[in-house]
């Protein structure tokens, strides 16, 4: 009703028996590896490297297998020894963990032990179908052996692998066999990036991206040039640092005839503050305003304003006053020599 219960002398005997068999296994594959060992030498002899290729697969294979047993081989000796304890025990000892989830972890993949089998019937009516799946489901973590996990895992070796166990056993039979062949089959060279990739849909961009000049735009800046050349005799320019010949500029400054009049600017007075404003030029005059009927304003009071720039001096210079200005320059000029 609620299943087998956990009983210690069928899980030691089992245990043990499971031992039995793995020896009867390994002493059968150990004659099964020496001849499969013999028949890769005989193909590399024969420079069948090919087939040795494949060959080489299941001489590791075999080799992983005899390995797991091993490791196997000491933990049902470990749980045999100490099955009173996990009887006892309702928990499973540390101690214990890994030796117990690795025999539960190897039972359903080494088919051909039995035995194993009997003994995971009796685990798992101790510590229950969930401690199983754990233990199923998450190997590393429920405490599983890595190395077990490794050999036990059915994937294709590797090409360095591979070259390693033809060159052991070609050392072993004393074969001389082609290695460089070999190499280039399991461990092949990566293949170089190409120095130029195929042009896409936008050809002057990739140009641009690798860095080498590109015909079209050549032939443009050709045209660009010298449009009016005839067909086949453009001016390809491939670098930018070509210096060209400097254009000549027509001169754009007016030329003036000895007979046009050529208003001259009078020279400018000198300007010494405090003294009297240079006089401007004089304005047009402009029309004289509307009158229009007033009404009597007081005068305003007179403050000195400052003139603006375009009217008229309330008193023009005179030659008077030119020569008192000449005066006053020389007299502030031979005060600073003293």
């Amino acid at each position: 009703m609620f299943g087998p219960s956990f009983k210690s002398s069928t899980c030691k005997t089992a245990l043990h028996m499971a031992v039995g068999r793995m020896h009867l296994l390994k002493n059968k594959k150990e004659i099964q590896l020496k001849q499969l060992k013999k028949e890769v030498a005989k193909l590399l002899g024969d420079n069948k490297i090919d087939n040795a290729c494949i060959r080489v697969e299941l001489v590791l294979q075999e080799e992983h297998t005899l390995s797991a047993y091993e490791i196997l081989e000491l933990y049902c000796e470990l749980v045999a020894v100490r099955i009173q304890l996990i009887a006892k025990e309702k928990l499973c000892p540390v101690d214990l963990q890994e030796s117990v989830a690795s025999v539960i972890y190897a039972a359903p993949i080494c088919s051909e032990i039995t035995e194993l089998s009997k003994a995971r019937t009796q685990l798992t009516a101790k510590y229950g179908k969930e401690f199983v799946n754990a233990v199923s489901t998450n190997s590393a973590e429920a405490g599983v052996n890595q190395k077990l996990m490794d050999l036990l895992r059915v994937k294709a070796p590797e090409g360095k692998h591979k070259l390693a166990k033809l060159e052991d056993i070609a050392e072993e039979h004393h074969v001389t066999w082609n290695v460089e062949v070999a190499r280039e089959i399991l461990v092949p060279e990566p293949t170089p990036p190409p120095l130029i990739e195929p042009f896409g849909e936008n050809p002057t961009a990739s140009s641009v991206q690798l860095g080498y000049p590109n015909p079209a735009e050549q032939l443009q800046t050709s045209l660009a040039m010298d449009p009016l050349a005839p067909s086949g005799q453009h001016k390809f320019v491939p670098f930018a640092n070509v210096s060209l010949p400097p254009e000549e500029v027509p001169d754009m400054q007016p030329t003036v005839e000895d007979d046009d009049d050529v208003p001259v600017a009078p020279p400018a007075l000198p300007f010494v503050k405090g003294g009297p404003s240079p006089p401007s030029a004089p304005q047009e005059a402009s029309a004289p305003p509307p009158e229009h009927p007033t009404t009597e304003v007081p005068p305003p009071v007179q403050q000195e304003s400052v003139q603006d720039e375009g009217e008229e001096p309330s008193n023009p210079p005179t030659a008077n006053d030119l020569d008192d200005l000449t005066a006053r320059l020389n007299a502030l000029k031979n005060k600073g020599l003293r």
